[in-house]
C-alpha cells in the first residue's frame, strides 16, 4: 500500500472541510425534518390528505395523547375520515428541535391549535409531542 504524505497544514484544512460538510449535510437533514413534522401540521390545517398520505407511513403511527387514557394508531384512513367528518383541525407546530441518530430523526416540539366544528372557535390547546422520523432515501417520512 503506497502512502501518501501530506503537508500539515493541507491534512488540516482538510479535515475542517470534511467536517464542515457532515455539519451542512446534517443541518440539512434537521431542516428537513424540522420542515416535514411542521408540515404534516400544515397538512392538517389544510385538509391536504396527499401532503398527510406523503408524510405518513402505510402502516400509520402511534400517538400517546394527554387527554387520551390509551395509544391509538392513525393512518391514512383515519385522517380522511377526520377531513370527512365535518370537524377543522388547527394545529400548528411550534419550537421544533430535531436530534438525528444516523437514518433516525428524534423530532420534539409543541403541538398548539384545536379541532372544532368548521365556524366554531374551539379553546386552543397547547401540548408537547415526540416522534419518530426514518430516512427513506432522501426524505423522511
Amino acid at each position: 500500500m503506497k502512502r501518501i504524505h501530506m503537508p500539515p497544514k493541507l491534512l488540516l484544512t482538510a479535515l475542517v472541510f470534511a467536517g464542515l460538510s457532515a455539519t451542512a449535510a446534517f443541518a440539512g437533514d434537521k431542516d428537513d425534518v424540522s420542515a416535514a413534522a411542521k408540515s404534516l401540521y400544515a397538512d392538517m390545517d389544510s385538509g391536504n390528505l396527499c401532503g398527510i398520505s406523503s408524510l405518513v407511513p402505510t402502516i400509520g403511527f402511534s400517538e400517546i395523547s394527554p387527554d387520551s387514557p390509551a395509544v391509538h394508531r392513525l393512518d391514512r384512513g383515519a385522517f380522511a375520515g377526520l377531513f370527512k367528518s365535518g370537524l377543522h383541525v388547527a394545529f400548528r407546530a411550534e419550537d421544533v428541535q430535531v436530534q438525528l441518530f444516523g437514518r433516525t430523526a428524534i423530532v420534539t416540539g409543541v403541538r398548539v391549535g384545536s379541532i372544532g366544528k368548521l365556524g366554531d372557535t374551539p379553546a386552543e390547546t397547547t401540548n408537547p409531542f415526540t416522534m419518530v422520523w426514518l430516512k427513506n432515501n432522501p426524505d423522511y417520512a
